[in-house]
């Protein structure tokens, strides 16, 4: 996806297809196991998309055959001391992650195969989800008697609700794209090889519509999974009288009445 020379340096690559920015987990060899430097590329790729009017969406993916591991367990178990390792790893991760799910961009993830422990924890941040055919996704922890620190407990009971998550939890088990399919974890499987354009055809829909009105309705939804119903109904009332006044708004209203497709501009 990347051509440059040091391109295999790089732990997280870049690139911009349209209005579109794909960022990929560059470990493949060990899996695209999370370390804290990868982490740190990928905040500082979250900072650059943000301040870049030119891109409207995200996709994240990884390199070779799995989208990802986990964290790196060899970086944090072994000789060292993996009390003070995981909880230097979680001090910069959980900001990354929360921030994935917050941030005024819609975010993609597209799973390309293996997605365990942390890949999840990672993907589950993500608004959408599109899997390969052959992705099997699980939380993995229980497999090593660890326990899941960057949110599959809270996140994945948010997705599936308690007993499913139990299941996964509990056994540790990958399942297949097509049964998580079934059980609401994941929006879409493509067959083998489809992944790139199916998810850059829907990347590149979303970033069609209004950025303002993507980032409202993003709000509405975490509102709606940790605030009282009663708040979020008065906050989408209100963002929804807001918007109204934006120019993406009237941009909508004169498409419709000229019968166009409306050109937004994020204002």
């Amino acid at each position: 996806m990347n051509t440059s020379d040091d391109a295999e340096d790089r732990q997280l690559l870049r690139e911009q297809r349209q209005q579109v920015l794909w960022l990929t987990l560059n470990r493949p060899a060990a899996m695209n196991a999370l370390t804290p430097g990868m982490v740190r590329e990928l905040s500082a790729a979250l900072d650059q998309a943000e301040a870049d009017d030119g891109v409207r969406a995200i996709v994240i993916t990884g390199a070779g055959r799995a989208f990802c591991a986990g964290v790196d367990l060899k970086s944090v178990g072994g000789d060292a001391d993996p009390v003070a390792n995981i909880r230097a790893f979680m001090q910069v991760a959980t900001p990354v992650f929360d921030r994935i799910e917050t941030l005024r961009l819609p975010v993609i993830a597209a799973v390309n195969g293996i997605a365990l422990a942390g890949g999840l924890e990672l993907l589950l941040c993500c608004d959408l989800i599109v899997a390969d055919a052959s992705a099997r996704i699980g939380d993995g922890h229980a497999r090593f008697g660890l326990v899941p620190g960057g949110g599959s407990g809270v996140r994945l009971t948010q997705r599936l609700g308690p007993l499913r998550a139990r299941e996964l939890l509990f056994t540790g088990e990958a399942l297949p794209a097509d049964q998580l399919l079934a059980m609401g974890l994941v929006n879409r499987v493509v067959p083998a090889g489809e992944l790139e354009t199916a998810t850059q055809s829907l990347a590149t829909t979303i970033a069609a519509r209004s950025p303002l009105g993507i980032a409202c309705m993003k709000r509405m939804v975490h509102n709606a999974l940790h605030l009282p119903a009663s708040e979020c109904l008065a906050t989408e009332a209100r963002m929804c009288v807001e918007h109204t006044a934006s120019a993406d708004a009237t941009e909508g209203f004169r498409a419709f009445a000229e019968r166009r497709d409306p050109k937004f501009t994020g204002r």
